[in-house]
């Protein structure tokens, strides 16, 4: 086995925790992200090479280099992050019967039926639609993934992605696109696409991702700008007031914009709203005839405005703007953070300065701050927070020397797993499936 210059620099953590070997690290990350054992290869260069052999397998795993395995070990983790950020995004919510299919607009689509022509195999291909149009938005977070683009490509992508059988629906013509079918897995494979007759700003414009996050016609799409907060600027927008207000309590006209108690929040979440001013609640590309509404914040984000005259691209205005920030860097770091360790991220707020809550928080984000400053110094490579996750004390801890209640708050390995996660052990470490076979058998249980 070869070693690689500055392989000797590599260290560990410095911790009062004890972590798992690097072999032991190695087998809960191939079970973790492939589903698999270790292959000989890799078992072998872990062993030879300890923490060094480690650094080097997991950026193997990642690229997909090692051959070692029955499928490319990229491509298989790729799979293994959909279902993690759908546990974020919760999109798949319209990956069954028809139900992504019945949130596109037939009038702009009128091939969207063209599966119910032919009777013959109608609900399979229905099937095949749906799915390709619910997955959208998690299969872009894939194709940035696999193409080692920009994180930020995820919001702002001028694309969506398709596969031959939505691309059929959408009435898209293109060579990348085979003739759909059932027996051929080429069928399934996604591409990115540009529509002429809406804009396109990556999972934030998704027929899906709106669906999933609705408004009405008084919400004005609040809703939708909480989530964004939330989920892509590492802001809870509800803790910014001391307490909840009841609007209709307050004797100042328009209390959202005019009332200290409430605009403390609608001053930061209105501006938000107004960038998805173009989509409708059916997730439709639909700008307001009359623009967008004066008794609500200006259309915008921290401060800064989206004219008039930019208003046809207001969505892309701040998804261009959240690709810049650090708070977009910090939320994912944090996601990767608590999915592959099952740790809620603490939240100073909700802790005394003298508890020993706060004092964890204090090494979470220690830990947090160094691995996102070096995501925004790596161009923003998704890799480099998983590597830096599975190589973390919160991840490898196994035991402890003295160590601190605050940092034993968190430490261990042992998490609940998810149903996927579950029936993929199962099946690695046993051989066996579970499920349908125990359906005739379930008095025994």
């Amino acid at each position: 086995i070869e070693d690689c210059p500055g392989d000797e620099e590599i260290a560990t953590e410095q911790s009062d925790l004890i972590l798992a070997s690097p072999t032991q690290t190695l087998r809960k990350i191939t079970l973790n992200l492939l589903g698999s054992l270790p292959s000989d290869s890799h078992r072998l260069k872990v062993e030879a090479n300890g923490e060094v052999g480690l650094h080097r397998v997991i950026d193997e795993l990642l690229s997909g280099t090692e051959v070692g395995y029955s499928t490319n070990t990229k491509e298989t983790i790729s799979h293994r992050l959909v279902t993690l950020w759908n546990d974020m995004l919760l999109t798949n919510k319209y990956d069954q019967g028809q139900q992504a299919i019945q949130r596109v607009d037939y009038d702009i689509y009128p091939n969207l039926y063209w599966y119910s022509v032919n009777n013959d195999y109608g609900n399979y291909r229905r099937a095949k639609v749906n799915t390709a149009i619910a997955r959208e938005p998690l299969e872009l977070m894939r194709h940035v993934f696999m193409e080692d683009l920009h994180w930020s490509t995820i919001l702002t992508a001028n694309y969506q992605m398709m596969n031959s059988w939505s691309a059929r629906s959408y009435g898209v013509s293109d060579d990348r696109f085979v003739e759909p079918d059932l027996e051929d897995s080429n069928s399934d494979d996604f591409y990115p696409v540009i529509l002429d007759n809406q804009p396109q700003v990556g999972i934030l414009s998704s027929l899906a991702f709106l669906s999933r996050y609705p408004t009405t016609d008084t919400n004005r799409n609040r809703h939708r700008s909480k989530v964004i907060y939330d989920t892509f600027l590492n802001t809870d927008i509800l803790a910014l007031a001391s307490r909840p207000i009841d609007a209709d309590n307050s004797a100042i006209h328009n209390p959202t914009m005019n009332d200290p108690q409430c605009n403390v929040c609608h001053s930061v979440m209105e501006p938000l709203a107004g960038a998805f001013q173009n989509w409708d609640e059916d997730g439709h590309y639909n700008p307001p005839e009359t623009g967008w509404f004066g008794d609500m914040f200006e259309p915008g984000l921290d401060g800064n405005t989206i004219s008039v005259t930019e208003s046809g691209e207001a969505l892309r205005w701040a998804a261009e703007r959240i690709a810049e920030d650090p708070r977009f860097a910090r939320s994912t770091v944090e996601q990767v953070f608590e999915a592959f360790t099952g740790v809620d991220v603490l939240k100073p707020y909700e802790w005394s300065a003298d508890s020993v809550e706060y004092a964890a928080w204090k090494h979470q984000d220690r830990f947090l701050s160094t691995t996102t400053q070096a995501f925004l110094e790596g161009n923003w490579d998704i890799k480099i927070p998983i590597k830096a996750v599975l190589l973390s004390k919160y991840y490898r801890a196994i035991d402890h020397q003295d160590a601190s209640e605050s940092e034993l708050l968190h430490a261990g390995t042992a998490r609940l797993l998810t149903p996927e996660e579950l029936h993929n052990k199962i099946i690695t470490t046993t051989g066996y499936e579970w499920g349908d076979v125990l359906l005739d058998e379930y008095r025994l249980l």
